[in-house]
């Protein structure tokens, strides 16, 4: 796989990135409170979906190599049963060898959208001011206890 084709891309239609990248940036500063966290949570879910991709396209590899090695045939009679995944080319449907490891694959991805989805929460949260220490009288005073000194 080689890099020159995207080089000679961007060479020859650099223009048109520049006046997208115009356009989008000061888009992106101006709702940066709301667009930022949407971005680093998509590179989040990328990041684990990609991970669970390399592990399916291993695991894959490694149910064919045991299910052909672990015939009971004479080794001329033995048939491979051609099971693969794209490591690259995930997004052509056809390279998937059982059809299910794709719906797994999806499935995969719509569990970590929910899970992202519901441990950080993509609205912009606001920090909650700090309690002040307990007074004597006040429920849960503890003697000796000061802003930076809390027992456990």
């Amino acid at each position: 796989m080689s890099i020159d084709p995207i080089i000679t891309h961007l060479q020859a239609n650099w223009q048109i990135y520049a006046l997208i990248a115009a356009g989008v940036i000061p888009i992106l500063y101006v709702t940066r409170r709301y667009s930022v966290p949407a971005i680093l949570w998509s590179f989040e879910i990328i990041i684990y979906t990609s991970i669970f991709h390399v592990v399916m396209h291993g695991l894959v590899a490694l149910v064919r190599w045991f299910k052909y090695n672990s015939e009971m045939e004479m080794p001329q009679f033995k048939t491979d049963p051609g099971w693969k995944t794209p490591l690259l080319e995930f997004w052509q449907t056809d390279l998937y060898s059982p059809h299910w490891v794709l719906y797994i694959e999806i499935a995969a991805l719509v569990f970590f959208t929910a899970l992202v989805l519901r441990m950080r929460p993509i609205k912009p949260q606001k920090a909650q001011p700090k309690a002040p220490p307990k007074r004597p009288g006040q429920p849960g005073y503890r003697p000796g206890q000061t802003r930076g000194n809390y027992r456990k």
